[in-house]
């Protein structure tokens, strides 16, 4: 098994333990395909990158690196 495939089920491992725990979990959770939750994700990210050109054409480009950062961790 490649050390890749090691850390992936480690990752895997890790979430179904802590979650068995009644944890949050920290590692990876094994998802069925949502086409619907892409699609969504995809337009929130094409919202933020907006958000982000217009501080920067704007000159405010501090702003942009914030708005880049919180954006980002939602």
């Amino acid at each position: 098994m490649s050390h890749v495939e090691n850390k992936l089920n480690w990752c895997l491992k890790k979430a179904e333990t802590e979650l068995g725990q009644d944890k949050k979990h920290r590692g990876l959770i094994e998802v069925q395909p949502d086409s619907e939750l892409a699609y969504q994700h995809i337009r929130k990210a094409e919202h933020n990158l907006k958000a982000i050109d217009y501080f920067a054409r704007g000159e405010f480009s501090d702003w942009s690196i914030s708005a880049a950062y919180v954006h980002s961790s939602n």
